[in-house]
This record gives C-alpha cells, structure tokens and sequence, in this order.
C-alpha cells in the first residue's frame, strides 16, 4: 500500500521543557497539532494571575492537593454586575473547562499538581490582575504577554 505525504502518520518523543514562575514552576510538553500540555506544580498559598485567552480553551485536571478556582463568564469583566465571578472548588481526580474569552484564576490551597491541556498554546493571555508585579494588560493591547500565566 502506498501513500502521500499528507496520509502518512507517525509517532515521535519529546522532552518537556520547565519554566519558572513565582508561584510555582510548569512543565510544557509537546502534543497534537494545536493542542498542548502542561503540568503545573503550585505552591500552597499562592495563586495564579487573573488572566484570560482570546482564542484558547483549556481544561485543566487536579491531580494533587485542593484549589479554589476563581472564574466567570466572557463579559464578566466587562459587566461584572450581570455576570459575576464565581468560586469552585476542586479536589483531586476533578476538573474544570475554561472556554476563551472566559477569566480565571487558580488560588492553591494546598500544594497543588495540576495537568492542563489546552488548545492555540501559542495565543497571548490578556492578564487582569497579578499579585507578583507582572504587568497587566487589555485585549486591546498589542503587546499582550506571549508567555502563560
């Protein structure tokens, strides 16, 4: 059997690459296509930035520890009167879906593992609000943070 270039398929390895971060640090890995993974590994007491994805949806896995998920609709930041944040805790084997344009943060209860697949891992994040001095931005900025949280 023969076949084209664009039918052949395969399989590979790769390594994950550890970025830090002043909560904590990520472990990225290569995936499928548009789709990504990351570990991320959050110190008790600490918390993420309030941030949100243009384009990007996640789902983000706990695997370890408890975490408060503070997060809302896409206009609760624009009409948080009529669309107000909420809190959902998550305990481990739980997950929650976070679809783009949707704000959210994560606070670690405990040290916290949690696996993050995601789609568009390339999409800059509009970042609200940060506890560690990063710089916050809006989505009409053209400077948006290419980084993750």
């Amino acid at each position: 059997m023969t076949s084209t270039s664009d039918e052949y398929k395969t399989s590979w390895k790769s390594r994950s690459t550890k970025t830090e971060k002043p909560w904590g640090y990520e472990l990225h890995w290569a995936a499928l296509g548009q789709v990504h993974g990351k570990c991320l590994y959050i110190k008790g007491g600490e918390k993420t930035s309030l941030k949100y994805f243009l384009r990007k949806d996640e789902v983000l896995f706990l695997r370890k520890g408890r975490a408060l998920i503070i997060h809302g609709d896409e206009y609760s930041i624009r009409l948080p009167e009529l669309y107000p944040m909420r809190k959902t805790l998550l305990e481990p084997g739980e997950s929650m879906c976070i679809q783009q344009g949707c704000p959210y943060r994560i606070i670690a209860l405990d040290d916290c593992e949690i696996f993050e697949i995601g789609n568009n891992g390339d999409q800059p994040l509009v970042r609200v609000e940060d506890d560690y001095g990063r710089v916050v931005k809006d989505d009409n900025s053209l400077e948006n943070d290419s980084t993750t949280d």
